[in-house]
């Protein structure tokens, strides 16, 4: 049994590493587009190809875990959940309004 949680323990971490390369590529060459003022057809491309990826799974081919795993960790970025919004709140309102987006969720909460 602890030999099967620690390979589960290496396919999400491979998982997320991945995920996490993927996420820094697609930022890196976004921003070298940017900079560059180029095309952004390489970024596209990139983008396009992680939702093919992700849509393998529907085609109900058998996959290694690891492979599921990784396309699991790419959902978030096929997705374009890429930055969490708490996050983004806290460092753009919160200094405004003077609370942090887990204030503001607790009062909403306690109101609905």
């Amino acid at each position: 049994m602890a030999r099967n949680a620690r390979e589960a323990k290496n396919i999400l971490t491979t998982g997320e590493m991945s995920s996490d390369f993927m996420t820094a590529n697609f930022w890196a060459l976004f921003a070298a587009q940017m900079v560059l003022k180029s095309s952004l057809k390489q970024i596209w491309t990139v983008f396009n190809t992680l939702q093919i990826v992700v849509a393998l799974p529907l085609l109900k081919v058998k996959m290694p875990a690891n492979v599921l795993g990784v396309i699991n960790q790419f959902n978030s970025i096929v997705n374009m959940k890429l930055i969490k919004p708490e996050k983004v709140y806290n460092w753009v309102f919160a200094p405004i309004m003077g609370k942090t987006a887990e204030e503001v969720s607790e009062e909403n909460f306690v109101k609905g």
